[in-house]
């Protein structure tokens, strides 16, 4: 998570430690989900207001390596895993504050923080293994991984953490790459800035690197809270300066205090300045923070294929840090320093929590989660603080390791094996009704079951805990969570059709289903509408969802046929994209999934798609993605979000219970289905089509077998939902309206407006209520 401060430290001293770097021909280490997150806020023109737009990201991701690979750049990605102990209250934290964002939601993009799309992970893993591009996921924190493998291959790291400052390694800032690459003689480079250590060393003569780690420790992290030194911070003089707040100062104070001490001497400095009985649960964790920056962990370089040499090698040089002075031979003066240090201050020590430097206050209406975590749910509290790669692989079965280091499962797996909690993701939805989530608890109570249920303990109920939102708060449920027929250990032993016989009977697939018409990859999202359709919940879903859902698909046809094309430049790029994933469609994995002949007819259907077709469909789906609309949104629905938020967490937990099973079904890519502006516009606009399918008939006559496809695909799925009453359009749906001032634009949206649907689109084509990613004149209404 960083150190406070210290990456504006280093970014307004840039011109001394940030040197100019052209990135090419070598191995590069990236840290994961940093990039990935990195990429939708900075680089990837998406909305988040709608839920996500996984097409465009997942075309940002495909330019971004492809770029690499032109300079001769091979990148190995390192994904975090599991969350550790220490950062559980910090994620709470992080979790209530994405609760208020999500809350407050606006279409003005420019208006809004970051939510994140909950497929996000999965879109960007995608695309990395049609890219064909190595990446392994940790099985918790990756950014010891990621510095390790960079020191023992002697490569630079590509991140934006400032963890990476103090780690030894040579390290890009994500944000100095230049967007583009350019072209020397017979190859090509992309510039960046490079961060060497030996910089900060030079600047504070004596430094020594190995003292490095205790600056973290003394400027703030997730291990201990800096206000457990707050006496020997006090100590040391800051200077007071007009040109820096108290925190730059402090990192400037610290370093050059570092650099008179050596790695043993810092260590009893600091540990003298706290009582006898702090120091006994201070210096573990020191030791801990100290050896995930100098030890070499090894530990992931096997699932990236390096050589076994280069491992045995860095193995043998990889030692442990232990603080060889005595406790009892520091100075005891200090035994009564933090005496009136309350209760609850010292619990959060000893549990390795940390605030983050963020206000007391900011855990008003949830202080206690980590006690409640820790207190209510049976099991060993003591063993559930001492998770590590090691005992963890002891626990598991091995073709679970296995697929987890592949990347092949989400990381909350690992937090409902360790902790027996998961925290389901924020997204923007109807805050008046239940969380979007709700909708797919038959799902996540099978996973549960399955990674739960171990062959010694298979008859009692276990007790997860949800981490989720109700109404505008963090609430946690407490879920009883039957045991499975099955045993973890056991669930590869079944057979493929036993494994899929699991998912089939939660989503409700029959055997006699039309599913086997479709092609393989489309089978287990069209069983996930179909679902979702079923689900009788506070909020309807009708034939208008449906009808948009479905049509959004088709996108995925057109870009495969006559390339990628939001915002119609760079063509020649976009075709490199789509033709990249379009010989991945059909392919079946593992050699597992039994094939059916009758969905030759629904796959001869799609290959016979002409770019004529596509030519003539594209203006009406640009329509509802591109620059054509310019006008301000007068209103935000939260009810159509929180119909396709529903959807993606079906979708979601779907898709983690298949890999679980090992891929029973071909997984789908939800770049290819999915664009939540989309989605949302062409709701809008059907609501007020007497006739939707005349209307669709109309807008694509010129293009019959796209029509025919959407035709295809919504009657197997109103053929499997005869049994279901759906309505065929909602009434009064809710919507959030904007003020017109910027004042109110920065408070809290109010309580939402019961209104009627207005048309996006009048039948002379004229925008009404559209929003517009890609236009930086959106919010201009234009008459």
């Amino acid at each position: 998570m960083g150190i406070p401060g210290l990456t504006t430290y280093i970014e307004n001293r840039a011109h001394y430690y940030l040197e100019p770097f052209e990135l090419h021909d070598t191995i590069l280490i990236i840290d994961g989900w940093n990039l990935s997150s990195q990429l939708y806020c900075t680089v990837a023109t998406c909305n988040h207001a709608f839920g996500g737009d996984y097409d465009q990201f997942a075309h940002c991701v495909f330019q971004f390596f492809k770029d690499l690979l032109q300079c001769k750049v091979e990148p190995l990605v390192i994904l975090d895993g599991g969350w550790e102990r220490k950062k559980k209250h910090t994620l709470i934290e992080r979790f209530k504050q994405r609760i208020k964002i999500a809350e407050n939601y606006y279409t003005v993009k420019s208006n809004n923080p970051t939510l994140f799309p909950i497929l996000l992970p999965e879109v960007f893993v995608d695309v990395m293994k049609k890219m064909g591009i190595r990446y392994a996921m940790s099985t918790f924190e990756a950014d010891d991984s990621v510095s390790s493998i960079a020191k023992i291959l002697n490569v630079p790291v590509l991140s934006y953490d400032s963890d990476f400052f103090i780690y030894g390694v040579n390290y890009i800032p994500f944000h100095t790459l230049d967007p583009y690459i350019v072209k020397r003689a017979q190859s090509y480079v992309k510039r960046c800035r490079i961060y060497r250590v030996e910089k900060l060393l030079e600047k504070f003569k004596g430094l020594d690197i190995t003292v490095l780690p205790l600056a973290s420790i003394l400027l703030g992290n997730d291990y201990i809270d800096r206000k457990i030194f707050t006496e020997f911070l006090n100590r040391l003089k800051i200077k007071r300066s007009k040109n820096q707040n108290e925190q730059q100062r402090r990192i400037e104070i610290v370093f050059d205090w570092l650099k008179n001490h050596s790695l043993e001497s810092a260590i009893a400095a600091i540990l003298e300045r706290l009582s006898c009985e702090k120091r006994k649960d201070i210096l573990p964790l020191i030791e801990i923070i100290i050896n995930g920056y100098v030890k070499l962990s090894t530990y992931m370089l096997r699932p990236l294929n390096i050589d076994n040499e280069i491992i045995l090698d860095a193995e043998k040089n990889s030692k442990p840090f232990k603080f060889q002075n005595n406790l009892n031979n520091l100075d005891n003066s200090n035994d009564t320093i933090n005496n009136s240090q309350s209760d609850n201050e010292t619990t959060r020590i000893q549990l390795n929590c940390n605030k983050n430097n963020q206000d007391e206050d900011s855990a008003d209406d949830n202080d206690g989660v980590e006690s409640d975590v820790n207190e209510t749910l049976p099991y060993d509290k003591e063993k559930e603080e001492e998770w590590d790669e090691e005992n963890f692989a002891a626990l598991v079965p091995q073709w679970f390791i296995d697929d987890h280091l592949a990347g092949k499962f989400p990381l909350y797996f690992i937090n409902i094996i360790t902790h027996r909690v998961y925290m389901m993701p924020v997204q923007i939805e109807d805050f008046s009704c239940h969380s979007a989530h709700k909708i797919s608890f038959p799902l996540v109570t099978s996973i549960c079951s399955l990674l739960t249920t171990s062959r010694d303990h298979n008859n009692s109920n276990t007790i997860i805990q949800l981490l989720i939102r109700k109404d505008c708060r963090l609430d946690r449920q407490y879920l009883s969570i039957p045991p499975s027929p099955v045993a973890f250990e056991d669930i590869r032993n079944l057979s493929v059709n036993e494994r899929k016989k699991i998912i089939d009977d939660i989503l409700q697939i029959r055997g006699n289903n039309k599913l086997n018409e479709l092609p393989s990859s489309w089978r287990l999202y069209i069983a996930c509408i179909i679902f979702w359709m079923r689900q009788n919940d506070d909020t309807k879903r009708t034939k208008l969802h449906l009808n948009a859902l479905l049509l959004t698909m088709l996108i995925g046809i057109i870009d495969r046929k006559i390339g990628f094309n939001r915002i119609n430049k760079n063509k020649t790029a976009q075709k490199e994209f789509s033709e990249a994933f379009n010989n991945k469609e059909e392919e079946i994995r593992d050699g597992k999934i039994i094939s059916n002949d009758k969905s030759i007819l629904m796959s001869n259907l799609i290959d016979s798609v002409t770019e004529e077709d596509c030519t003539a469909a594209m203006p009406f789906f640009l329509d509802h993605v591109n620059n054509k609309l310019y006008s301000m949104p007068k209103a935000f629905c939260a009810n159509i979000v929180h119909v396709y938020a529903q959807f993606q967490a079906c979708l979601r937990h779907a898709m983690h219970l298949n890999a679980l099973l090992g891929h029973v079904y071909i997984q789908p890519s939800p770049s290819e289905f999915l664009n939540g502006t989309m989605y949302y516009n062409l709701y809008s606009n059907f609501s007020k089509r007497p006739d939707v399918h005349t209307y669709i008939a109309t807008k694509l006559k010129d293009a019959s077998r796209l029509l025919e496809i959407f035709k295809g695909l919504y009657h197997i799925v109103i053929n499997e939902l005869q049994d279901v009453t759906i309505e065929e359009r909602s009434i009064n749906l809710k919507r959030k309206r904007r003020k017109n001032t910027k004042k109110t634009i920065e408070k809290s949206i109010k309580k939402d407006d019961s209104t009627t649907i207005q048309s996006d689109i009048d039948d002379t084509g004229a925008p009404s209520n559209f929003y517009d990613p890609s236009n930086l004149f959106t919010l201009l209404h234009v008459t």
